[in-house]
Parts: structure tokens; sequence; C-alpha cells
């Protein structure tokens, strides 16, 4: 005689799938945060500048001349420029007056370095800045100063031309502008332009107030 065999009834248990659930809930938040991590890590690498040192892999090209930073943009010109001390290098590639009123706001008569800045710019922003000097010793103090980390792919803003353009050898650029009465523009053919520290007013730069081309 055959005998009925019971069917089993299947059981539920909410409890399994719960942590069913959790287990693939918290391998999801895992991946994800650690994607999140990646992508901050690689964007943190794109937004600073690459730390230079005064010789060696890294850091900038220089030659063998009382301008010894050259830089080069897009257009094949080339500007020469100093060391800057422990802070890097730089060299003045535009000057650009404007007699418009609303240009005196951050400065009508406008300086752009192309640089390679050896410290991170908010070091650079809190502690040093520009001054002109005359001939006489008269100084000119910055009515805007600013530093920047350089974009390859958006150049540096060169006021003169109203355009970006692209530059080799550097890493970052300062624009600083002044106010400048028309009168007064003559007496700046044999100024300076200094580079100096905020509060112990050490220079640690000194260039011509004009664009060398090579």
């Amino acid at each position: 005689m055959r005998e009925n065999k019971k069917q089993k009834t299947p059981v539920y248990r909410p409890g399994y799938a719960y942590k069913l659930f959790a287990i693939i809930s918290f391998s999801l938040c895992i991946g994800f945060l650690a994607g999140m991590g990646h992508i901050e890590k690689k964007m943190e690498q794109e937004v600073q500048p690459a730390m230079a040192t005064s010789s060696g892999k890294g850091g900038p090209a220089y030659v063998k001349a009382n301008y010894p930073y050259v830089i080069k943009n897009e257009y094949g010109e080339s500007f020469q420029g100093k060391k800057a001390g422990d802070w890097g290098a730089g060299t003045l590639v535009d000057i650009h007056y404007s007699d418009s009123v609303f240009a005196r706001t951050f400065g009508n008569y406008k300086v752009t370095l192309g640089v390679w800045n050896t410290k991170q710019v908010e070091e650079k922003t809190n502690k040093l800045t520009y001054l002109i000097v005359l001939k006489n010793g008269k100084q000119y103090e910055p009515r805007s100063t600013n530093f920047f980390n350089y974009d390859k792919k958006q150049g540096i803003e060169i006021p003169s031309v109203d355009s970006r353009v692209k530059f080799e050898n550097v890493n970052g650029y300062d624009s600083v502008g002044f106010n400048i009465e028309k009168n007064e523009l003559k007496d700046l053919e044999n100024a300076e332009l200094r580079l100096v520290h905020k509060v112990t007013k050490e220079v640690i730069q000194t260039l011509p107030l004009k664009v060398l081309k090579k």
C-alpha cells in the first residue's frame, strides 16, 4: 500500500528576507562610498597645482640667462621672467590700461603674469602681494590681486586681447589691478613690479614693468 506523503508547506521567514536586503544594501552603500572617494581624490589632484622645485623632475624649465624663466604661448611667443625665491618663478605676459570709469573698480592698469608656484595658491594669497615702484621711490598698491591655478583647457586670461591663451611651463597665473591716472603712465617707463611679503615687506621678486619677449 502506498502511503500518502504530506506535502510540506513552504515556510515564509520574514527575518531572512530582511537580512538579505540589509546585506545587499550595505554592499551597495560601500561600493557607492568607495566610488565617491575615488572621484573626490581625482578631483583634488586636478585642482591642485603641480608642485615645483628649482630643479629636477616636476619643476619648471629654466635657461642660463639674466631672465632664466621662459614660457611660451600657443602662438609661439616666448616671455622672459625670473625666479621668485622659494615661491617659484614668474614673468609678465600682459599689461593693459583702460580709461573706462568702471575699470577702476578692480584697477584700470591690469598686469598679468604667467607663474610657476612651488607653494599653494591659498598661502600665496594670504602672504604675498605686488607693488609698482617708480624710479623716484613712489609706490602704487594694488586695487585687486588674484592668484590662480593654471587650467590647461582654459589657459590664461589676457585682457589686452580680451581672450584666453594657453601657455607652456606654467602651473598658475597672477592678475593684479592698479589704479593709474592717465597723466601718470609716462612715469611708469622705468618702473619695477615687485612681489613682496605683506607682513615682513621682504622683496621676493623684482621685474621691470614691461613685457619681455624673447
